[in-house]
């Protein structure tokens, strides 16, 4: 029988054609020798099905059994095991930019965004009023996450129109955010602490 185990070398689980496998034996050991179990045939999409279920608790039990170690686990359970050395994953930012609004005085451009030639979205503040003189600066938030750029002049584009909003533009560069710490940065401070 095809089965997961635990040895001192870690977690094993059978391939999933070593489940199907298996269960093809299993189901010939019930129901006779001559089955025929290939895909085209009911038993045999039965016993596919079956297996893919098997293999994927297998998988799960091995993502569990790997995440309780610094070496093996990934992403969130890594962040979580790792608190053991008392360190953290390292905060990731926004990246943020100055841009100028054009339009009629009086205007509310609420929750406003505003896009650049990369497709990214910039975020303005909830609430921002064009003054008597047509123009005012304020800084807004990339929308994702991390090291986003914008060179001087790529953000043009008004992703949320509003009546009186004419123009959007950034006179300076983006000043990027923090990226999100890898996996395997992540790993190499654990491995020094």
């Amino acid at each position: 029988m095809t089965q997961a185990y635990v040895d001192e070398n870690g977690i094993h689980i059978p391939s999933y054609p070593e489940v199907l496998e298996d269960l093809h034996q299993s189901f010939r050991d019930i129901y006779g020798k001559d089955l025929y179990l290939e895909p085209d045939s009911q038993d045999g999409q039965i016993c596919a099905i079956l297996a893919l279920r098997l293999y994927d608790c297998y998988a799960l039990a091995a993502s569990v059994y790997n995440a309780y170690s610094p070496h093996t686990a990934q992403g969130v359970g890594l962040s979580s095991v790792i608190k053991t050395n008392g360190i953290r994953r390292h905060n990731s930012s926004r990246s943020h930019v100055d841009l100028c609004l054009v339009g009629q005085p009086g205007t509310v451009v609420s929750q406003g965004i505003a896009g650049d030639e990369a497709g990214q979205r910039w975020l303005l503040p909830d609430l921002a009023v064009i003054p008597l003189s047509g123009e005012i600066i304020v800084t807004a938030l990339a929308e994702k996450l991390g090291d986003i750029r914008a060179a001087p002049g790529e953000i043009h584009t008004i992703v949320t129109p509003c009546r009186g909003w004419q123009k959007v533009s950034n006179p300076d560069a983006a000043r990027p955010g923090a990226p999100v710490e890898t996996d395997a940065k992540l790993r190499q401070r654990q491995s020094v602490s």
